[in-house]
């Protein structure tokens, strides 16, 4: 008997040993690591708050009002993520900008490549037209691609391009967007449209219509004078803009031109002492220049950082009229527009 029992007890030892290893195995390859390419950015990759906390943001897909009507896949917070070069950039645009009592305001900077492919699901749901009124009221959903609003692959995945606007100083407080509510045309008069403190640039962001074109001969006056200011203020400082939409703006030198990412947005995705390189990935293969993808909101309350002690920031330039923005941030939508990769 005692014989039979240390037997038995050795064959139940080894098939808990199997099982054991067998649940580690499966939980290490279902869980990525740092190092997964997927789940880490490069280390040229930076939180635009870290490098100019005064520039505001409004990542429109972290929230419900944009065109999809729903938070959009791998917005996790509402981050501005850039590579590094491209932040410094609208940093010396902010400094520029700050003298004036003018500010940046971004809605969408980095996109991982999860949300593009959630605009080309969205747009194949022929009853999902829950946004049509405001932010394509003018064109068929099924029209969206053909004719350039929505594209299978963005270049806001590379890292280096950023959808964003001009704000006057003392900037004043706009209204959160709220599901269900009575929506207008973007490309309405300013007084009727979605408010938005930002300075009238003719329609609201990621508007699918032609008066989005940067320089539409219909867009006079003010309107086109602010269109002007953003993209005198940016290309002198090395970004292009993005002819179908005034919002649109792409770092020239951008460090990974032939690369779409797809680590989720969120400060957690920024590499600790990771690579340099970009993850080798099939889809690295640059499409026609000049070809675009779709499309975030803020926030509940936050305390702004004063970022890092070496961060460059623009801060003896901050005009008073700037701190009432340093408590908080929004939280609502972006759109898209012609076929573009830049």
């Amino acid at each position: 008997m005692p014989r039979h029992a240390g037997a038995a007890r050795a064959l139940v030892t080894r098939a808990l040993a199997a099982l054991l290893a067998a649940a580690g195995a499966a939980s290490c390859s279902a869980a990525p690591g740092p190092t997964d390419p997927q789940a880490t950015a490069p280390r040229q990759f930076v939180a635009l708050r870290d490098v100019d906390a005064t520039i505001m943001e409004e990542i429109r897909y972290h929230t419900r009002h944009n065109f999809t009507g729903e938070p959009v896949p791998g917005y996790r917070t509402p981050t501005c993520l850039l590579t590094r070069p491209a932040a410094e950039a609208l940093h010396r645009a902010q400094r520029a900008l700050l003298r004036q009592e003018r500010s940046l305001k971004v809605y969408d900077c980095y996109r991982p490549k999860r949300a593009v492919d959630a605009f080309v699901e969205w747009s194949n749901d022929a009853d999902n037209q829950t946004m049509k009124r405001e932010f394509y009221p003018r064109v068929d959903k099924d029209r969206l691609f053909s004719e350039g609003y929505l594209a299978r692959r963005s270049g806001h995945s590379r890292g280096s391009t950023v959808d964003l606007t001009v704000v006057e100083l003392p900037a004043g407080r706009t209204r959160p967007y709220r599901p269900g509510q009575e929506l207008v045309p973007c490309h309405a008069p300013r007084k009727k449209r979605f408010p938005d403190n930002s300075m009238d640039m003719g329609t609201g962001f990621d508007c699918f219509d032609s008066l989005s074109r940067t320089l539409d001969p219909r867009i006079r006056g003010e309107q086109r004078t602010h269109r002007q200011l953003l993209r005198d203020t940016l290309e002198r400082e090395g970004f292009v803009n993005f002819p179908g939409e005034w919002w649109h703006y792409t770092y020239r030198r951008e460090p990974f031109p032939d690369t779409y990412f797809d680590f989720p947005v969120a400060r957690e995705s920024l590499a600790r002492g990771g690579s340099d390189r970009a993850p080798s990935d099939p889809s690295s293969s640059r499409g026609p220049a000049g070809t675009r993808s779709a499309a975030t909101t803020p926030s509940p309350p936050r305390t702004a950082s004063p970022g890092p002690p070496n961060s460059r920031r623009a801060s003896s330039t901050i005009p008073l009229s700037l701190e009432w923005w340093a408590p908080r941030q929004y939280t609502w939508p972006q759109t898209v527009h012609r076929a573009k990769t830049s």
